[in-house]
């Protein structure tokens, strides 16, 4: 770990890890910002609260919570880019809650995403451009959920408990079954523009 003063009142601190093997996150609290790069699984050992921070995660496998207990909260953004795993598992999605203002987020895998995003504080949209998985997706959110550029994925599912859905396109990959659903529920307007 290095520790270097920037001036009397703040301090900058960078901490490098090699990582052959998975990395385990166990917390992260305040402000300010998240940066990983692994070429294995990133996985959240317990709940951080990190208002008015961001998350940028970048792996060769996937990014996941060790159980459906942590959270992370307060959260401005989180670009997740898997390439070579899931975001969240089938068993426990990868949960966000809390914060204000827009949630942003820029989410890809070359497999599953499954994202609850269902405690976020009342009134936050959850925005992005892409949301793009090789496999499934499972979103859901307590606000709106606007995606601006392409949603692309097999079985898809967005949930919107007290909002509306907006969709700029959608493209639906088939599946080997050839059995691949679009599941869509919201409060308020679902808009789907293709």
């Amino acid at each position: 770990m290095t520790s270097k003063q920037k001036n009397t009142n703040s301090f900058l601190r960078i901490q490098t890890v090699k990582a052959d093997k998975a990395i385990g996150l166990k917390f992260a609290q305040g402000t300010g910002s998240l940066t990983i790069n692994a070429g294995k699984d990133v996985v959240f050992t317990q709940s951080s609260d990190m208002e008015g921070g961001t998350i940028n995660i970048t792996t060769g496998g996937s990014v996941f919570s060790s159980s459906s207990n942590v959270v992370l909260t307060g959260l401005k953004s989180a670009t997740i880019n898997t390439t070579g795993g899931d975001i969240g598992t089938d068993a426990t999605a990868l949960r966000f809650a809390g914060g204000s203002g827009t949630f942003t987020t820029a989410l890809s895998a070359t497999g599953s995403i499954n994202v609850d995003a269902s405690n976020l504080t009342a009134g936050r949209t959850l925005k992005g451009v892409d949301l793009t998985a090789g496999r499934d997706i499972k979103l859901a959110s307590r606000g709106d959920i606007e995606f601006t550029g392409t949603v692309t994925g097999q079985n898809i599912t967005l949930n919107s408990t007290s909002g509306g859905v907006t969709i700029q396109k959608l493209t639906q990959n088939s599946n080997q079954a050839g059995s691949q659903q679009l599941n869509v529920s919201a409060q308020r307007d679902i808009t789907i523009s293709n």
